[in-house]
């Protein structure tokens, strides 16, 4: 994330709702696969809100659609991986 020089990064820049067809968009699968949330199980109701909390606290601040933001980290995610 960007961050200030003074400290602290951009957060909840704007109101916009998450739309939970961005994670069908991308693929619920690879979604599941790149940018799971690892204190839900894949069948508990409550597993979107990872994404949720993803999308409207720094998401909201990337400038890009939610279908942009949620492709670009997935891409991201494939070419350099995620810490093990």
């Amino acid at each position: 994330w960007p961050q200030y020089s003074t400290g602290g990064y951009p957060a909840d820049c704007t109101t916009e709702p998450y739309d939970v067809s961005s994670a069908k968009y991308v693929g619920w699968e690879t979604m599941i696969q790149y940018w799971p949330d690892v204190q839900y199980v894949v069948t508990d109701p409550e597993y979107p809100q990872f994404w949720e909390h993803e999308w409207t606290k720094h998401g909201t601040c990337s400038g890009l659609s939610q279908d942009d933001y949620f492709q670009t980290t997935i891409n991201l995610a494939k070419s350099f991986g995620t810490p093990q």
